[in-house]
């Protein structure tokens, strides 16, 4: 096993399956019972940052506000988003997108969905967004050029890179976005973020300290914790749909 990256199976860490959460709350459904299972590949209470799987049977919510900053990646089935004064978007398998803390949507789920999270807690006080925004996430979207790793970080020369980011919560630590790159090789060292990446061209190789690594392609979804030290090896392209949180500092 990698000690340089997780990666994300839709039966849990290492496919051993997945765990009863138990039913939603009675109070927040309008319909049925949204039986759930689920499991975390990462989980830091102290940062109200977690990343997991959850599974669960078909429901209908009660508008209200969404309690977290949450990005979303389809596995099976579909569910329609409802945000209040906003139109309606379905969300299919494959599809990955976000709700924003404290927008107020309905939840309506025809079929047992599973997929995978990344969710940011944010502040009690956290305002809720003026607006609706998009919510799907365009992997094809225009990016534009953005900042290039030093050249001291790399073996060999330094790629193009390009991104856009689709979401940034209130507090400015978590980024939702598109990215790409050409082929680049970073030397080990330790890594400056939480990062959950998902394949959507290309590939790339994270190899821990000892040599030990895992080689991610289209579809493929992992998290990389800050502080994991391993190199990144992208031999053909990549992009990919990311999920940054960088953590600032108390005022």
């Amino acid at each position: 096993m990698s000690t340089a990256s997780i990666r994300f199976h839709p039966e849990g860490p290492g496919g051993a399956g997945l765990e009863d959460w138990g039913p939603l709350s009675p109070e927040g459904l309008e319909s049925g019972e949204g039986a759930q299972r689920g499991r975390f590949f990462f989980e830091d209470e102290r940062l109200g940052l977690s990343a997991g799987v959850w599974d669960c049977t078909p429901f209908v919510g009660k508008v209200r506000p969404h309690a977290n900053n949450e990005l979303m990646l389809l596995l099976e089935g579909s569910v329609t988003i409802e945000p209040e004064g906003g139109v309606p978007v379905t969300i299919r398998a494959g599809e990955a997108f976000y709700l924003p803390k404290g927008l107020r949507v309905r939840w309506r789920q025809p079929e047992r969905v599973r997929k995978y999270f990344v969710i940011f807690d944010g502040p009690e006080d956290a305002p809720a967004p003026a607006g609706v925004p998009t919510l799907k996430i365009d992997p094809a979207m225009a990016l534009a050029p953005s900042t290039l790793p030093a050249a001291e970080t790399l073996f060999g020369p330094v790629p193009e890179q390009k991104g856009k980011a689709a979401f940034i919560d209130t507090t400015g630590q978590f980024t939702i976005g598109v990215w790409e790159t050409t082929p680049y090789h970073r030397r080990p060292v330790p890594f400056p973020r939480y990062e959950l990446m998902h394949i959507l061209e290309g590939g790339v190789t994270v190899r821990g300290p000892d040599g030990a690594g895992e080689t991610y392609g289209p579809g493929d979804t992992f998290f990389v914790a800050r502080g994991m030290v391993g190199d990144f090896e992208v031999t053909q392209g990549l992009r990919k749909i990311y999920g940054i949180f960088i953590e600032k500092p108390a005022a």
